[in-house]
């Protein structure tokens, strides 16, 4: 399976990780045919439920952060959904501690 996370890096500036924000107003979902992108009610988290995802890939279109990402193996879309509302994977997994949860 592909990351739910990217990083673009720069040589002059900090890197930048893209992944989903969990927009309030989610574009995302808004644009998605299937009704694929839900808020799981226990987490307030969006996600995608694989099963009526169809890789349409207009939700990666809408949305403005560019944190939806398709999977060319399972030909779905893909975006972080912090490891199921829990403590995200690879925040545990960093060998450097560069990755935190914050809140803003």
């Amino acid at each position: 399976s592909s990351s739910c996370v990217r990083v673009e890096t720069s040589l002059f500036s900090r890197n930048h990780i893209i992944l989903c924000r969990q927009c309030a107003n989610a574009p995302c979902a808004r644009a998605c045919p299937e009704g694929a992108i839900e808020r799981r009610s226990e987490s307030e988290l969006w996600v995608i439920d694989q099963e009526r995802c169809n890789g349409c890939r207009k939700c990666i279109e809408a949305c403005p952060f560019g944190a939806i990402f398709y999977d060319p193996v399972q030909r779905k879309v893909i975006k972080c959904d912090l490891c199921g509302g829990g403590f995200p994977a690879c925040v545990d997994a960093c060998p450097t501690e560069a990755l935190s949860i914050e809140d803003k």
